[in-house]
C-alpha cells in the first residue's frame, strides 16, 4: 500500500538531515540531494508521529475558556485587592493597563503568526521555531517551558495558600509553611491525573470550572456592591494593623470612598513599591498562550486562537475593572493590604463564603491544569523536534489523542520540586521574568517576518504592524528588567546559553525560518552597496576560484585556508549541450553541497556547461560571483603532459590501469571527488591550457598553479575527513607500488612519509655542490625548523612601490608574500612552520638593494622569520624569441630548470610548501598551430623539470592592477 504525504506533513516532521558523524551515510558515493533526503527522513518521523488520532476541540472550549480560566487566576482573588491597597485605583490601573497593552500587542503578533499557514502542536515554541529557527526555538522554547513548570507551582501554591486562610488562619510560622506545601503537593496530584487522562477530559472539566469561577465572581462583585458596612475577620473589631486604628470593614460602597481610593500616600510607610506589585499581579495577564498551546488539538486553529484569545483578553478586562471598582469603593486601604481573602468574607453567609472558596479554588486548579497541559505539549514538541540529545523519551503520543504523558509526568516533577518555595510572592516575580521573555520573542519574531519582506508572508489576520511588533517587543524586555532585573538577568542568561549550545550544535532543519529571508535581505543589501569601482589595498583579501581536480583532495582544503575570509568558489565544467546535462548539473550541484557540508568547508560549487572544457572555465571565470564579491584569484592544478619521459606533478596519473582504479576506490573522499568532477585542467590540451591561462591574465585575474600538492603533508590538512582521506591515499599508493609494474610507477611521484628530525645545517653548506653561491653567508643563521619557502628573483623586481611600478607587482612580489603570509595565519599553519624567503641576486646585487629590501617587508608588515640571499650563476633562461629562432635553445631551458631545481631541493629538506613565481607564458601565434602547440609543450616539459621531487608548490602570477598590500592607515 502506498502512503501519500503531503509537503504539511513532511514540514511539520521532526528530522532532519544527518549529523556528520552518522555512519550510515556510504561516504564511497555521491549522496543523494538534500531535499530528497530530508523528504525521506521527514515521512519516516510523520508516519511515526502522525498515527495517534488528533483532538477535534472548537473555539470556545479549545481557547476561549482555556485562556478567560487561566488569566483570571489565583491573582484575581488573592492579590487585586492587595494590590489596590498599595497603589491606589490609578496605580493598579497602570498596573493594567501596562500587561494589559503588553498582552495585546503580543496576541496580535501572535494572531498574524498562527494565520500565515497550517498551525500545529507545540503552540508557543512551534510559532517561534518555525519563524526564528532552531536555536531560538529551542532556546526559548526550554524557557516558555520552565515558566509553564513555574506556573504549575504557583497556582498550587494558590490554591494552597487559599485553604490556609480560611480553615487554617490560626496556624502561624513553620507548621503554615509545611500546611501550604501538603495542600499544593495534594492539588498538583489531582491535576497530574486529570492531565494523564487527557485533553478530553480537560476540556470537559473546564466548562463546569468555568461556570463555578464566574458564578463566584458574580457572587462576590453583587456583595462588595450591594452589602452595608459590617466588620470582617468573623465580626470582628480587631485592627487590621499595629500601625494604624483602622479595623477589618465592608463599607457600603460610595463613590466618595472610591474616590479617595484613587491615589494615596502609603499610611504605614510599609507598601510595597510599584515594581513589586507589578511582578505580582503581572501573571493576572498571562494566559493567553492556552489557546495556542493546545494549537494540535484545535479543530481550526488559525481561526480559533485569534478569536478566542482576544475574546478572552477583552472579557478579563472587563471582570478586572468592574473588581477594582468594587474593591476600591468598600473596602480601606488597611484591610486591602493585609486581608487576601475579602472577596470570601464579603459574601451572604455561610453558603456564599463557600462558593467563593470554591470558586479561589477552582480557579487555582484549573490555571494550574493549564500550564501543566500547555508545558508537557511544549516539551513533547522540542523533543520531536531532535533539538536535544537524550529526549526520546519525551517524544511519546498516546493513541487517543496524542497525549504527551511522559512529559506531563516530568512537568509535575519539576511543579512539585518548585511548591517547596512556599509563596506566591517569590514564585509570581520568576514567573514574570519567564513570560515576559517568551512574549518578547513572538513579538520579535512577527516583526522580524514583517521587516524580511518575504513574499509569503502574509496573514489573514491584518491588525498588526511592524510597529505593533517592535513596541510589544521593546515593552516586555522593559518590564522584565524593570521588576526584578536579576531574574530577568538569570532568564536572559539561561536563553543565549541554550542559544549558542544549539548554534553549535547546528541542528539542520528545513522549517523556512525567517533567518534565511533577513540574509538573503542583508546580503542582497550589502552586495548592492559593494562597488568595485571603489576597491581599495587595504580591503583586498583573496576570493579564490579552484577549478577542480579529480586527484589534488589537499587542494580543496589548501584554497579554503588560503581565503582568509573572501568568497571560495569550486568550480567544475560539464561538456555537452545543456538541454541535455540539466539533470546531470542538478545532481553534481546536490553532490558538490554535500561534499563541501560533509569537509566543513566554507565555500560555493558552481557548476558551467559548455561545447568545451575551456570554454567551461572561461565561463566560470567570467560568470562567477555575484556584483563585487567576485573571484580574483583563479587557483587550478598544472598540466599533467602525455609524454612517455615526464614526471606526473600534478597528482597521481590517471591512466587507464584497471589496478590503479580499484585502488583508488578504497580511498572514500578520493573517489568521492572522481564522481564529482567530469572534467579537470590537468586534463586538457597542452594549448587550450595555455589559452585558459592567458584569458585569466585578460581577465585580470590572478592564477595560482599548484604542483605536488599530493604530497602535502595530511598533519597541515585542517578539515578531518580530507586528512583521512589523503592518509588513505598514502596508503593505497603504497599498496599499488607492490602491484604495478616498474615502467608504470615510475611515473608516479611518491608522497613523502612523515618528516623526521634532521641535523641543522647552515645555507652555505646546503648548496656548496649547486650552481648557486652566497652573496652574504648568514653562518649563525641555522635552518633547522620546518618552512614555507617563497623563492624571488630579485632582477624580476625595481623594489620601489611607486604607483606605476606597484601595479602588477613589478616593483616588489606582493601577492606571493601577501598569499605566504596569510597560509601562516592559520594556527595549523602557524604552528607547523615559519616564513623563509629565498632571493635570487645577480653581481649588480648591492647593500643598498639589500637594505631597500628590507625596508621594503618591514613596511609592508609581513612577518619573515628568515632571509637567504643567493648569487645566481652565469647561467640563464633563454627567451621564447630565442627558443623560436633556435629549437636548440630548449635544451639550455631545460637544462636552466633543472639546475634551479636540484637548489630548491636541496634547501627543501623541511620545507612544507614552495611559492614561486610563475615562469613566463610562451607566445600564442593566431597563424601557426603547430608552432604553438609546440612552445606549449616544450613550457610545460621545463615546469617538470623545474618542480620534479619538490615539496607541494604554488606558481604564482599576478594578474589584478592594484596593489594587494597597502602601506597606507
Amino acid at each position: 500500500m502506498t502512503t501519500n504525504h503531503t509537503d504539511a506533513q513532511v514540514e511539520a516532521a521532526a528530522p532532519l538531515l544527518p549529523k556528520s558523524g552518522d555512519n550510515s551515510i556510504d561516504i564511497l558515493h555521491p549522496s543523494d540531494s538534500d531535499n530528497d533526503h530530508y523528504a525521506r527522513s521527514s515521512i519516516a518521523a510523520v508516519e511515526q508521529h502522525s498515527a495517534p488520532s488528533k483532538n477535534k476541540l472548537g473555539t470556545i472550549n479549545g481557547c476561549y475558556v482555556p485562556c478567560l480560566l487561566n488569566i483570571m487566576g489565583i491573582i484575581l482573588f488573592e492579590r487585586l485587592g492587595w494590590g489596590v491597597g498599595q497603589l491606589g485605583v490609578s496605580g493598579v490601573f497602570l498596573v493594567f493597563v501596562i500587561a494589559e497593552f503588553q498582552a495585546i500587542l503580543t496576541v496580535l503578533s501572535l494572531s498574524a503568526i498562527v494565520t500565515n499557514g497550517t498551525m500545529r502542536g507545540g503552540g508557543s515554541y512551534y510559532m517561534i521555531s518555525r519563524t526564528l529557527g532552531p536555536e531560538f526555538g529551542g532556546s526559548i522554547g526550554l524557557l516558555f517551558y520552565a515558566a509553564y513548570c513555574v506556573g504549575v507551582a504557583f497556582y498550587c501554591t494558590g490554591f494552597a495558600e487559599e485553604i490556609v486562610e480560611t480553615w487554617h488562619n490560626d496556624v502561624e510560622g513553620s507548621a503554615k509553611f509545611w500546611l501550604v506545601i501538603m495542600y499544593a503537593s495534594s492539588i498538583c496530584g489531582v491535576c497530574l491525573a486529570i492531565a494523564l487522562a487527557g485533553a478530553r477530559w480537560f476540556t470537559k472539566i473546564n466548562v463546569f470550572l468555568f461556570f463555578w469561577q464566574f458564578l463566584a465572581i458574580f457572587i462576590s462583585l453583587i456583595a462588595v456592591f450591594f452589602r452595608g458596612t459590617f466588620h470582617l475577620e468573623n465580626q470582628t473589631t480587631e485592627a487590621c494593623s499595629a500601625d494604624t486604628d483602622e479595623y477589618f470593614y465592608h463599607y457600603a460602597w460610595t463613590w466618595s470612598h472610591f474616590t479617595e481610593m484613587w491615589s494615596f500616600v502609603c499610611s504605614t510607610g510599609n507598601c510595597a513599591s510599584f515594581a513589586i506589585t507589578f511582578g505580582v499581579l503581572f501573571p493576572a495577564a498571562t494566559g493567553i498562550m492556552e489557546g495556542a498551546n493546545l494549537s494540535g488539538d484545535l479543530a481550526n486553529p488559525t481561526y480559533s486562537i485569534p478569536v478566542g484569545t482576544l475574546s478572552a483578553i477583552a472579557t478579563a478586562i472587563c471582570v478586572y475593572v468592574a473588581l477594582i471598582f468594587s474593591f476600591a469603593g468598600a473596602f480601606n486601604q488597611c484591610t486591602l493590604r493585609h486581608d487576601t481573602t475579602i472577596m470570601q468574607e464579603s459574601a451572604w453567609g455561610d453558603v456564599g463564603t463557600y462558593l467563593v472558596v470554591a470558586g479561589v479554588m477552582i480557579s487555582a486548579s484549573s490555571s494550574a491544569l493549564g500550564s501543566l497541559f500547555g508545558g508537557s505539549r511544549v516539551l513533547q514538541a522540542i523533543a520531536r523536534d531532535q533539538l536535544f540529545p537524550y529526549m526520546s523519551w519525551f517524544e511519546y503520543g498516546s493513541a487517543a489523542g496524542d497525549e504527551p504523558r511522559t512529559c506531563v509526568l516530568l512537568t509535575w516533577v519539576l511543579a512539585q520540586a518548585l511548591i517547596f518555595i512556599g509563596s506566591i510572592n517569590a514564585i509570581a516575580p520568576i514567573s514574570t521574568s519567564f513570560f515576559c521573555l517568551s512574549y518578547c520573542t513572538v513579538n520579535f519574531s512577527c516583526f522580524l517576518l514583517e521587516i524580511s519582506g518575504t513574499p509569503n508572508f502574509r496573514p489573514s489576520f491584518q491588525f498588526y504592524s511592524w510597529h505593533t511588533c517592535l513596541l510589544g517587543t521593546v515593552s516586555n524586555l522593559a518590564v522584565m528588567f524593570f521588576v526584578d532585573w536579576r531574574f530577568a538577568l538569570v532568564a536572559l542568561v539561561c536563553e543565549i546559553a541554550v542559544f549558542i549550545y544549539l548554534l553549535y550544535r547546528a541542528p539542520q532543519t528545513l522549517w523556512g525560518d525567517v533567518t534565511a529571508a533577513l540574509i538573503f535581505h542583508q546580503v542582497r543589501k550589502y552586495l548592492l552597496r559593494l562597488d568595485t569601482r571603489k576597491a581599495h589595498s587595504k580591503t583586498w583579501r583573496p576570493s579564490i576560484l579552484l577549478l577542480a581536480d579529480d586527484a589534488d583532495i589537499a587542494l580543496i582544503d589548501f584554497c579554503n585556508n588560503l581565503k582568509k575570509g573572501g568568497l571560495y568558489v569550486i568550480g567544475s565544467a560539464v561538456v555537452g549541450d545543456f538541454a541535455y546535462q540539466v539533470e546531470t548539473v542538478q545532481k553534481l550541484r546536490a553532490d558538490w553541497i554535500q561534499f563541501v557540508d560533509d569537509n566543513a568547508l566554507k565555500a560555493f560549487p558552481q557548476i558551467a556547461v559548455a561545447s568545451t572544457v575551456r570554454a567551461g572555465y572561461e565561463n566560470l571565470i567570467l560568470l562567477s560571483g555575484l556584483g563585487a564579491m567576485r573571484p580574483n584569484t583563479i587557483v587550478l592544478p598544472l598540466l599533467r603532459l602525455k609524454l612517455p619521459s615526464s614526471q606526473v606533478i600534478s597528482s597521481l596519473d590517471r591512466a587507464d590501469n584497471n589496478v590503479v582504479e580499484e585502488e583508488e576506490k578504497k580511498t572514500s573522499d578520493s573517489f568521492r571527488l572522481k564522481a564529482l568532477v567530469q572534467t579537470t585542467p590537468a586534463e586538457m590540451d597542452a594549448l587550450d591550457y595555455t589559452k585558459l591561462c592567458r584569458n585569466i591574465l585578460r581577465f585580470k585575474r590572478n592564477i595560482v598553479m599548484t604542483a605536488n600538492m599530493h604530497s602535502l603533508d595530511s598533519e597541515l590538512v585542517v578539515s578531518e575527513r580530507l586528512a583521512q582521506a589523503i592518509e588513505e591515499q598514502y596508503a593505497s599508493t603504497d599498496l599499488l607500488n607492490n602491484k604495478v609494474s616498474d615502467e608504470r610507477t615510475s611515473n608516479i611521484q611518491q608522497p613523502p612519509k612523515k618528516k623526521t628530525p634532521k641535523t641543522k645545517t647552515t645555507a652555505a653548506a646546503a648548496t656548496a655542490a649547486n650552481y648557486w653561491t652566497f652573496a652574504s653567508k648568514k653562518e649563525s643563521q641555522n635552518i633547522g625548523n620546518e618552512w614555507v619557502d617563497i623563492w624571488l628573483f630579485a632582477e624580476d623586481y625595481s623594489l620601489n612601490l611607486d604607483a606605476e611600478h606597484a601595479a602588477m607587482d613589478r616593483g616588489f612580489p606582493m601577492l606571493i608574500m601577501q598569499f605566504a603570509h596569510i597560509l601562516l595565519t592559520n594556527k595549523v599553519w602557524d604552528k607547523a612552520a615559519g616564513l623563509r624567503v629565498f632571493l635570487l641576486v645577480g653581481d649588480e646585487w648591492s647593500d643598498d638593494d639589500q637594505q631597500r629590501f628590507s625596508a621594503i617587508v618591514k613596511d609592508l608588515r609581513l612577518d619573515v622569520d628568515s632571509v637567504v640571499v643567493l648569487k645566481q650563476t652565469a647561467l640563464r633562461r633563454p627567451s621564447w624569441q630565442s627558443i623560436i629562432a633556435d629549437e636548440s635553445e630548449k635544451q639550455r631551458l631545460l637544462k636552466y630548470y633543472q639546475s634551479l631545481n636540484e637548489t630548491i631541493v636541496s634547501l627543501s629538506s623541511q620545507t612544507y610548501f614552495t611559492f614561486l613565481r610563475m615562469p613566463d607564458l610562451p607566445p600564442i601565434d593566431s597563424n601557426d598551430e603547430d608552432m604553438n602547440h609546440n612552445l606549449c609543450t616544450i613550457h610545460f616539459e621545463a615546469l617538470y623539470a623545474l618542480l620534479q621531487n619538490m615539496p607541494p608548490t604554488a606558481l604564482i602570477c599576478t594578474g589584478e592592477t592594484l596593489p594587494v598590500i597597502s602601506m597606507d592607515i
